[in-house]
């Protein structure tokens, strides 16, 4: 903490020389380390309490804040000794505050303390994590590790074994990769952790990794090997994508960013973090999947589960109908995804292992047939299709799987109807677009003028509270607010709401 303990002023300031024992979990004239860092912040006590508590209420509703994402958060609920606590003071009072209940808390639920809270952090109805449960399963099922089906399965239903009790599937944070770790690409390049670079001899970064590096470690010129790693790739958004929960992906990972197997790079100011936009130019196929995948997430609502998914929700199949063969080593699942508002079912299968798969397809709900929307082991970008009615299989057919792909098939009438696909046909130069409308915000700023914002109501979102509850107009949450018009008037001419021009 600030220098260490053998320091003497000036290095003890801060905290640390205000009040070290109020500020800090001390034992004996020693810091704990619950953080990684070499010290903990006392936050249960009471005035330490109090002041994290107004530094988010200035967050909010000062600079317009709407959620927060806390590191390592388990170590917050530890009490001045450094125990657990259940009901930690800190937590209750920022989760209770009338004035940010429509803030987003979003918890890592561990600490480097040995703390693990997946499914337990205390969360009063309202905290969301980061379910570490759902990362590491889904990592084990798609290289192919033997009894991983059945806890894939929950997973892909929300985690109703972590949450069922008293949230729900949007309290899941759902990831394959964070900030730390390895990317995405490397997750199925690496066997191993690289992080010589860090200049600690390797020793440094996680070890357990549920990692595949598809036959070969690294960087590699086989193409075989390559395209084995871009279906992986896919093959787990597809996962993220049709998975009860709140899904979460790291930029550059769309466009197969790597760090070449360092799995720390905190220390690295360097291109093994900086987003590489060279990569648009080179992965245009896997950022056009991305693209599409998570439109057709946004789209089709009901994805967006409030409820567990059940028996009603899903119908559990294998390579024939009806029979998922749970006791099987080999990790072959189907499932249909059952659309209730349109009828438009999904059926969506994993083959994850070394053999090719003959699959029956279920029989398609009457009046429909069943049209082929992705398919990983195809090229780009037949992988997948802006309109899926032009991929039609009929009402029960055969479909071959090829080793480590997936496939998700959409149940549409006759014909194709019943499903706007155009909405998924937005081009990249309308991406482009947004990107510039920010771009300019920004210069606009930076020239002393401001963007024309204007407030709107706060829609239904997965705002960690109820999503079918219609929310209350918030007007100081500057993300909320709508950009759809960027003007160049000055701030004199700007009329923020319960703001007058004299107001600076």
């Amino acid at each position: 903490a600030e220098m260490g303990t053998d320091f003497l002023p000036p290095g003890w300031y801060n905290f640390k020389g205000l009040a070290v024992d109020t500020y800090y979990i001390r034992q004996g004239g020693k810091f704990h380390n619950y953080s990684g860092t070499g010290n903990t912040v006392n936050c249960n006590n009471p005035v330490v309490a109090e002041y994290v508590h107004d530094c988010l209420r200035y967050w909010v509703h000062e600079m317009g804040v709407d959620g927060f994402r806390f590191d390592l958060a388990s170590a917050m609920t530890r009490d001045p000794r450094g125990k657990p606590m259940s009901n930690p003071p800190v937590i209750e009072r920022m989760t209770k505050d009338p004035t940010m209940r429509d803030v987003k808390l979003i918890a890592e639920p561990w600490d480097c303390g040995g703390l693990y809270q997946v499914g337990s952090f205390p969360h009063y109805g309202h905290w969301g994590e980061w379910n570490g449960k759902y990362r590491d399963c889904v990592r084990r099922f798609m290289k192919g590790d033997k009894g991983t089906k059945g806890d894939f399965a929950t997973r892909l239903c929300g985690s109703a074994d972590l949450y069922k009790k008293d949230r729900k599937p949007y309290h899941s944070i759902n990831f394959i990769v964070a900030h730390d770790g390895f990317s995405l690409m490397d997750v199925v390049s690496y066997n191993g952790k690289h992080n010589e670079e860090n200049g600690e001899h390797n020793n440094d970064g996680d070890n357990h990794n549920e990692s595949w590096n598809c036959g070969k470690e690294g960087t590699t010129g086989d193409g075989k090997v390559n395209e084995l790693r871009l279906r992986q790739v896919k093959n787990f958004m597809v996962a993220l994508f049709v998975s009860a929960g709140v899904p979460m992906f790291v930029m550059g990972d769309e466009i197969g960013h790597t760090k070449n197997g360092n799995n720390n790079t905190w220390c690295q100011d360097s291109g093994l973090n900086y987003f590489q936009w060279k990569g648009l130019d080179s992965k245009k196929g896997l950022f056009n999947f991305f693209r599409l995948i998570i439109k057709w997430r946004k789209d089709t609502t009901w994805l967006n589960r409030s409820e567990f998914m059940g028996d009603k929700e899903i119908k559990w199949h294998g390579a024939k109908p009806n029979t998922p063969e749970w006791d099987s080593d080999y990790n072959f699942l189907a499932a249909v995804l059952v659309d209730p508002i349109d009828g438009n079912d999904v059926y969506v299968a994993f083959n994850s292992g070394h053999k090719d798969i003959g699959v029956t397809v279920p029989e398609s709900p009457h009046g429909r047939q069943w049209y082929r929307f992705i398919d990983t082991n195809l090229p780009s970008p037949r992988d997948i299709s802006h309109d899926p009615r032009n991929h039609a299989l009929g009402s029960r057919p055969s479909y071959g799987m090829a080793p480590h792909s997936s496939v998700v098939l959409i149940a549409l009438p006759h014909g194709g109807g019943g499903y706007d696909f155009g909405k998924l046909k937005k081009s990249i130069s309308q991406l482009t677009d947004i990107h510039r409308v920010q771009s300019i915000s920004c210069l606009l700023g930076a020239e002393g003028a401001t963007a024309n914002v204007t407030p709107v109501e706060l829609r239904d979102s997965p705002s960690l509270l109820n999503l079918a509850a219609k929310a209350a107009p918030m007007t100081r949450t500057l993300s909320r607010w709508d950009v759809s018009h960027v003007g160049t008037q000055t701030p004199k001419e700007l009329n923020f709401p319960g703001m007058s021009p004299s107001d600076d």
